[in-house]
């Protein structure tokens, strides 16, 4: 039997969350749910099921308002977190040159992490060097393959095949990419429909402007997948520094997100609409 004194070990499921990063003008806003999802339940040692998914709600953003960072972490959400929490802690002036110096220090500290303990990750980046961009960390594996002297690796999981002489084969397991985003992005259950209200994303609009559309992509994604994805955070990244909204902001948000759906549902379906047709051709 499974003692109650020892703590409970939760490895999380790899789609079941949705973040976004909407650059705005003179700004970002960072969004993402809060639910916590696992795949392996253990208690000690002990692995006790299958679990598709536990009532847990958490943040999934960490933040320094010293260092004007904010990073969401999706996939293994434990070690996503502790890997966020390394950067923001290793991350010198220096490396905030411009988003390619940080871009190339974000790769090294992950790749570090990645040979300690090895997990598929990824992250949004919005940091402020020394205007604020948005940056995309991907963790993945990588599939070797030797034959006839040549290595191809297969990147995961875009599937991108290199090839390399057997001599010349990088030593490493792990993918590491870090890039700057030049309007939007997301992570996480990247095929979640709700993904499609990005198409209102207008990059001219503050980022305070740009927070209720961000906040409704997360809550729709919650219509589409409502066991892995639920709750709301939002970070705003602008003039003002890295602020996290209030959880009185994000009840007001949750209702607007409630009445726009009303107000879609009204327009189509509140009363049939009379039609005309097209004349019917006659049968030859």
């Amino acid at each position: 039997m499974v003692s109650q004194c020892q703590p409970l070990v939760v490895e999380e499921e790899n789609i079941m969350t949705i973040q976004v990063g909407l650059i705005g003008n003179g700004g970002i806003v960072l969004a993402s749910d809060r639910r916590v999802t696992a795949k392996d339940l253990k208690v000690g040692e002990e692995l006790v099921g299958y679990a598709a998914y536990i009532g847990k709600l958490e943040t999934k953003i960490e933040l320094s308002q010293e260092k004007n960072i904010a990073i969401s972490c999706a996939d293994n959400l434990t070690f996503a977190r502790k890997v966020a929490k390394q950067i923001i802690a290793e991350l010198e002036a220096d490396d905030l040159a411009d988003e390619y110096s940080a871009s190339g220090a974000i790769e090294r500290i992950v790749r570090v992490a990645s040979s300690e303990e090895g997990k598929t990750a990824q992250w949004l980046i919005a940091l402020k060097c020394p205007d604020w961009h948005l940056l995309k960390c991907i963790l993945s594996p990588c599939e070797v393959v030797s034959e006839l002297g040549l290595v191809t690796i297969t990147r995961q999981p875009t599937g991108t095949k290199e090839q390399f002489n057997a001599s010349a084969i990088p030593n490493a397991e792990w993918d590491v990419s870090c890039a700057p985003c030049r309007s939007w992005d997301f992570a996480g259950e990247i095929t979640n429909p709700a993904i499609f209200w990005h198409k209102y994303h207008d990059e001219y609009l503050s980022p305070g402007r740009l927070i209720p559309l961000a906040a409704h992509l997360i809550l729709s994604a919650h219509f589409f997948n409502s066991k892995g994805v639920d709750g709301l955070d939002i970070v705003q990244c602008d003039a003002s520094g890295v602020r996290l909204l209030s959880t009185s902001s994000i009840t007001a948000l949750q209702k607007k997100s409630r009445m726009l759906n009303e107000n879609i549902s009204e327009y189509l379906f509140k009363e049939e609409q009379e039609y005309t047709y097209a004349p019917q051709k006659a049968e030859v």
